[in-house]
């Protein structure tokens, strides 16, 4: 789905409960920071973004108004860090790099000692049940090294 598709859907109205609308708020916030978090301002999802200043722009209905404010500079609702500290939020957000930053490190090393253990044209014939078969055992020899070790062992020639 293209986030910045402009095509016209009916308005709905939908109900939340105080707690429904508090892990709404977080998990579009979430969604919002996946998507656009990386992004220079020219490449960010503008549907997000709107999006995102829609739902904090609800929050005062849900007595949530100390939590997220209005800022008249940069004309837009921001959470507080009081509530960014009491959401959980960035300890959600450093879960998340942390095993994503454990897996991609185990799927990249997997991926390159594949290609140099069947090289460039064997690689490029084989299936990918033979690339899985012959990929699980790295997987699995840099999992167990991880969480064994963490970095310890990783050095740069």
């Amino acid at each position: 789905m293209n986030p910045d598709n402009n095509e016209h859907f009916d308005d709905y109205a939908l109900t939340f409960t105080q707690s429904q609308f508090e892990a709404l708020l977080l998990l579009v916030q979430l969604g919002h920071w996946m998507a656009n978090g990386i992004r220079i301002e020219k490449d960010r999802y503008p549907a997000y973004d709107h999006l995102l200043q829609y739902i904090f722009s609800s929050s005062q209905q849900f007595g949530l108004g100390d939590s997220i404010v209005y800022d008249d500079k940069q004309h837009t609702y921001l959470p507080t860090e009081g509530y960014e500290i009491s959401s959980g939020i960035e300890e959600i957000k450093k879960r998340y790099d942390d095993e994503m930053f454990w897996a991609e490190l185990v799927e990249r090393f997997a991926n390159r000692d594949v290609a140099l253990e069947m090289g460039e044209e064997q690689l490029k014939k084989s299936s990918r049940r033979e690339w899985l078969e012959k990929r699980t055992p790295h997987l699995q020899k840099y999992i167990q090294e991880f969480d064994k070790n963490g970095i310890k062992n990783l050095r740069l020639s």
